[in-house]
């Protein structure tokens, strides 16, 4: 509860702004808008026309994180229409969920976009905080994650459906992305 209250009294402040993301915002941007993001706020404003309740407030408090990270992240989560165009790194993470199952080179994924390997990963290592081909592993993994979780499919075949030849190495890379081996976060999900 004293944390629910200082969020109130705003003593979390200073540690919100001084995140990378919220610093990156502290000029000017141009924001879309979107119907999520005006009936968002609608809900908001209503919530608290009905009087300051503590389960109003509570409820605006709530949706305030939520509306103050559609702006955030505005432009990453944006859907554009289909004549606007799409940022390459946001394109190449698209390129990567549609070719989960292959394997993709850094090469291949500069060359799609028409920049040099180190110009092509120096900018979107700034944008995601990862190398595209790291990027790329973790979506692998987050995949075959959900496949242990919910199938019965043998570690082997998750592997080869993840582009993986070699199953000992695909459970070295699970086991250094999940910190755990695939059969671990197996048994760990099923309990």
């Amino acid at each position: 509860m004293d944390d629910l209250l200082a969020a109130f009294r705003g003593s979390l402040l200073p540690n919100f702004n001084s995140l990378p993301v919220i610093q990156n915002h502290f000029k000017p941007h141009a924001v879309r808008s979107s119907t999520e993001t005006v009936a968002l706020f609608s809900k908001i404003y209503k919530a608290l026309e009905l009087g300051y309740s503590i389960d109003n407030l509570l409820f605006a408090n709530m949706c305030l994180s939520h509306f103050i990270t559609l702006f955030i992240y505005n432009q990453k989560h944006f859907v554009a229409s289909p004549t606007e165009k799409v940022d390459c790194i946001d394109s190449a993470i698209l390129f990567m969920q549609e070719h989960i199952n292959e394997n993709i080179t850094l090469n291949e994924l500069s060359h799609r976009y028409n920049y040099s390997p180190s110009r092509f990963s120096s900018l979107f290592k700034q944008r995601t905080g990862y190398a595209p081909i790291d990027y790329f592993i973790q979506m692998k993994m987050q995949k075959a994650s959900q496949h242990l979780g919910i199938t019965d499919k043998s570690i082997k075949d998750i592997a080869l459906s993840m582009g993986f030849d070699d199953p000992y190495y695909f459970s070295k890379r699970f086991t250094k992305v999940m910190g755990m081996s695939p059969t671990r976060y197996r048994a760990v999900t099923r309990d």
